[in-house]
């Protein structure tokens, strides 16, 4: 793990992707341990995790983020996340997520992802500590997070977080059902945008050159887009949605 002295800011407050723990908990504990004749409580497995987080960044105060049931993504594009139906859930899925939101300080806002909340406390205060394992951090501009799978603190500049999104709205997320151009993966479109440039009118020609549209580009971009403070209002709850001027800014 890096020194935390490379940290901009001493972290005040820490916010943890809890739907990748949740899920990990889940399935672990269908695995039976002979020594306590027993199969193991995901509680017990989710409180683990968590008390690792502590440990590694030196934080206690926390709130869990999760994904809402509800997502506005799917308002753009319905089919996003459509490749994950019919998928076996682990067993007592439910159950967990509504003992994290009473007991462990959950938090879900209707229509957001446990992303969009990180991004969100992220960039809203520089003392708030995001803790992931998702690339998708990569694209929060002027971010310090920390990488619960490698162990360290990773930061991006604004033009890298920049590109990184870029890179995204070309090349989509199979994982996240939105494909971007065809064909295309993070390694052509690094290519494409060091052609380029890291600009929209970058992002919409490729897509044209390969028959399809700037609507398309929009889209895709909208889904690869994880809200910022500035998409997003905590007292009202009011979003503003992604559009390519913010790319001007």
């Amino acid at each position: 793990m890096r020194e935390k002295k490379t940290l901009p800011t001493k972290p005040k407050k820490l916010y943890i992707d809890a739907d990748i723990l949740l899920y990990r908990a889940c399935f672990a504990s269908q695995s039976y341990d002979p020594l306590t004749e027993r199969y193991t409580d995901p509680k017990e497995l989710f409180d683990e995790s968590v008390e690792k987080l502590f440990k590694e960044t030196g934080l206690h105060d926390y709130t869990c983020c999760l994904s809402s049931k509800n997502n506005f993504r799917k308002e753009i594009f319905p089919d996003y996340k459509a490749n994950r139906k019919g998928r076996p859930k682990p067993p007592g899925l439910t159950e967990l997520r509504n003992w994290i939101l009473t007991q462990r300080r959950g938090w879900t806002v209707d229509g957001l992802e446990a992303d969009d909340l990180l991004g969100i406390m992220a960039t809203s205060d520089s003392r708030n500590l995001i803790a992931s394992l998702d690339k998708d951090m990569r694209t929060l501009p002027v971010v310090t997070w920390y990488n619960f799978k490698s162990g360290e603190y990773e930061t991006q500049t604004k033009e890298e977080a920049r590109h990184n999104f870029l890179v995204q709205a070309i090349a989509g997320d199979s994982v996240d059902g939105y494909k971007g151009i065809p064909g295309i993966g993070p390694k052509k479109a690094q290519k494409i945008l060091l052609d380029g440039g890291d600009r929209w009118s970058t992002v919409v020609g490729a897509y044209v050159r390969h028959g399809l549209t700037a609507q398309d580009a929009f889209v895709n971009a909208s889904m690869a887009h994880i809200l910022t403070s500035s998409n997003f209002d905590l007292d009202t709850l009011a979003m503003t949605p992604w559009k390519p001027a913010d790319l001007l800014e």
